[in-house]
């Protein structure tokens, strides 16, 4: 079974997420902010994650930092990690801050079950998901 987490303070962005992955057997973790992620991670409360989305402006805490602190925890390195943004002006200094793909707000749905496959299975370098 496919485990995505997604990081999202917009609660519509992560009721989407979670009706998507009830549909098609995905397991959905939502958290909505730093404080939150890094205690599941601290706490070892986390199935093993295939793939890590995250907001890039979350209060407090963006997603570049976020990011960042992911990489320095070896038991997270090789999972993609995909930046989620309605600003897509950032795409380039997303792509250049190492994540593995874009979801451009607002997304589609339809399109958005191929695009995680082609991330997590195919092991794409860079993709980008915009309407």
């Amino acid at each position: 079974m496919t485990n995505i987490l997604v990081i999202d303070d917009d609660i519509t962005t992560l009721s989407i997420f979670r009706a998507l992955c009830a549909n098609i057997s995905m397991q959905f973790i939502g958290l909505q902010n730093f404080e939150q992620f890094k205690l599941c991670i601290e706490m070892n409360l986390q199935p093993n994650i295939d793939a890590i989305l995250i907001d890039i402006k979350l209060p407090f805490v963006d997603g570049y930092h976020i990011l960042n602190w992911i990489r320095t925890h070896t038991t997270l390195a090789g999972i993609p990690i995909i930046a989620i943004s309605s600003n897509h002006d950032e795409l380039e200094k997303i792509k250049s801050h190492g994540f593995r793909g874009f979801i451009a707000k607002p997304f589609r749905i339809e399109g958005l079950l191929t695009y995680l496959h082609q991330v997590i299975y195919e092991g794409n370098k860079w993709l980008v998901l915009k309407n």
